[in-house]
């Protein structure tokens, strides 16, 4: 015969089944005396629950930290587009600001030739263009007139493109900080 006591209530247990990750799934079995007080079962779970909490954490890490290489990476490349969007604005504005200032030089050449002709030719009076001249003159201001509208259309299209930036970059700065701050709670929790 034995000389280990029995007891007549049968033991009972709970188990704890955590989902770790996509591919990994933990177990924790406990069993508990039927004669066990609540305390006691309360304190093995939360015991247990701290585990898999900790065991969820060595495995979030590294999928956050990867996420947040992906997030600065990405932030870099924001700041970058932000330099290049005025880079390239101030490019094509200079570029419209020397076509309208060539343009307006044509147009007074314009001008100034017909006016040429007009004197040589012994006419008296006010010049005002006329045939080919004018239609030169029209055709330049013409050209000024779009060169105004685009430089207009540069400006909306830059306001465009640096407000979207700063948006992205907005988000962005607030999930690198929930990130950074999440992967320092889960370092802490894993000891």
């Amino acid at each position: 015969m034995s000389d280990t006591a029995t007891s007549a209530t049968p033991a009972i247990g709970y188990s704890i089944t955590a989902n770790i990750d996509g591919n990994r799934q933990i177990v924790f079995q406990h069993f508990v005396a039927a004669d066990e007080d609540d305390a006691s079962v309360n304190a093995n779970l939360d015991r247990i629950m701290g585990l898999v909490d900790r065991q969820r954490a060595r495995y979030e890490i590294p999928g956050l930290a990867e996420e947040l290489e992906t997030l600065t990476n990405t932030m870099a490349q924001y700041e970058e587009d932000r330099a290049r969007v005025d880079l390239e604005y101030d490019k094509a504005m200079a570029t419209l600001d020397v076509q309208i200032e060539e343009m307006a030089g044509k147009r007074k050449e314009f001008f100034d030739q017909g006016y040429e002709q007009h004197k040589s030719s012994g006419r008296q009076g006010s010049y005002k263009p006329q045939g080919m001249v004018k239609t030169n003159i029209a055709r330049v201001e013409n050209a000024i007139e779009q060169a105004k509208e685009a430089k207009t259309k540069n400006l909306n299209e830059r306001a465009q493109a640096t407000e979207n930036l700063e948006i992205s970059i907005t988000r962005h700065k607030a999930r690198i900080a929930l990130v950074t701050e999440r992967i320092a709670k889960l370092k802490e929790s894993t000891g």
